[in-house]
């Protein structure tokens, strides 16, 4: 899941670095789905995304994540390149991303949250919320785990209602996995609805996600168990993580498992030594760089893109110098 993005003066700075630091780049993407109003940045269009690969596949060679990183090891990795990444493991990376990539013939990591397999995305839950209460909540309380939100409605406009999902998502990510469910119902309750989540994004079933190895050029890879932040845990709960989310995803694939994504993009400097004991070899972050040779493997820089069509996206990528 993305934070946020860079502001105009960082990208500035980001394209000049790129002429004296160049590099493969390495994209982010979480959803491919159509979407009305995207206030967290989650959502590529197929089409869009089907426009941003042709046009990356004019100007770069793609590869995969572990391509990439044996080339950065041996020395053969070439600059112009690309990778393709997919977070938190959405229904979509199946039914729509892979088949576009297929026929491209574009490999892709897809990185997936075990804790999560089957179930709805609670930032989803929350948008979906938001998006449809007719009228927002007069005021919103949740205590849970020790954490106190109050919320107080000031504005009923799309930028209230967007800071709203901005506040939620800042009290969600710092709750522990098995509080979130306790917050939502708090939650819900504030919206005058159900237990039941209708936002209809869900994270992949183990079937689904077995089915993805149907596709040769998709890697399934980890993105933790819980979906926490490793800058919150100690170095037994990363452990656990990064052991416990390889494990169930060799098990459902049938293959080892060498790549991840730090979830939020947070970590310490215990996380890339501790998932190097665990027997990764990759890791991806979301600090946006291009992926220079002196990157380590483990702490690799992405550039997140956004639902943009064909004109844009190039004349965006024409600005870097990978």
């Amino acid at each position: 899941m993305r934070i946020r993005g860079l502001g105009a003066a960082k990208r500035a700075g980001l394209w000049a670095r790129s002429i004296v630091r160049p590099g493969p780049m390495i994209l982010g993407y979480h959803r491919v789905a159509a979407s009305d109003w995207d206030p967290q940045y989650l959502c590529v269009s197929p089409e869009n995304f089907a426009a941003q690969i042709e046009i990356l596949l004019e100007r770069a060679t793609p590869l995969s994540l572990q391509s990439l990183r044996r080339g950065m090891e041996d020395g053969t990795r070439p600059d112009k390149a690309f990778v393709v990444t997919l977070d938190d493991g959405y229904a979509d990376s199946l039914e729509v991303a892979a088949p576009i990539l297929e026929r491209y013939g574009v490999p892709a990591t897809v990185f997936v949250t075990t804790g999560i397999i089957g179930k709805p995305f609670w930032w989803c839950e929350v948008q979906h919320l938001v998006e449809n209460a007719k009228v927002l909540p007069e005021q919103i309380s949740v205590d849970v785990a020790q954490h106190q939100f109050r919320w107080f409605r000031k504005a009923d406009n799309v930028g209230g209602r967007g800071r709203l999902i901005q506040s939620l998502g800042d009290l969600f990510r710092v709750l522990p996995f098995d509080a979130q469910d306790e917050a939502l119902v708090l939650v819900r309750r504030a919206f005058g609805v159900t237990d039941q989540d209708e936002s209809g994004v869900r994270a992949m079933k183990a079937e689904e996600i077995s089915s993805l190895m149907a596709y040769d050029n998709i890697e399934v890879a980890s993105h933790m168990v819980t979906h926490t932040s490793l800058n919150q845990l100690s170095d037994e709960a990363q452990i656990a993580e990064l052991r416990d989310s390889k494990s169930a995803l060799e098990a459902i694939i049938g293959k080892p498992v060498e790549s991840l994504s730090y979830p939020n993009g947070r970590l310490n400097k215990s996380s890339p030594v501790l998932a190097r004991e665990a027997g990764y070899t990759a890791g991806c972050t979301s600090r946006e760089e291009l992926a220079a040779r002196s990157c380590d493997p483990l702490l690799l820089p992405r550039i997140w893109i956004g639902d943009w069509g064909a004109e844009r996206f190039a004349s965006w990528l024409r600005r870097w110098r990978f």
